[in-house]
């Protein structure tokens, strides 16, 4: 179940105007914290957007950036991060 790998340190809320590379290292930030990722999979994250496109789009102004497990996974996790330049009125 989604609650059993998404814990509430995972999930952070950031003011800014970021590119969607930015936004993939920021989403990173705490599964690199707690090493269930490394480095390499944010940078294969991103190259593979690269090479491929938009894959990881599932919607509007929602992206699942994920990679392969041998590219620098090492358990399973998950992280949410909900990135805006304003508050909407």
């Amino acid at each position: 179940m989604i609650q059993d790998v998404l814990s509430d340190d995972n999930i952070s809320f950031e003011k800014g105007d970021f590119t969607w590379q930015e936004a993939i290292q920021e989403v990173s930030k705490p599964l690199l914290k707690k090493e269930i990722i490394t480095e390499n999979y944010v940078r294969t994250m991103i190259e593979d957007v690269e090479k491929y496109g938009p894959y990881i789009v599932i919607g509007p102004h929602l992206a699942l950036a994920h990679d392969r497990p041998e590219d620098g996974a090492k358990r399973l996790g998950l992280s949410l991060a909900i990135l805006y330049n304003r508050l909407p009125i």
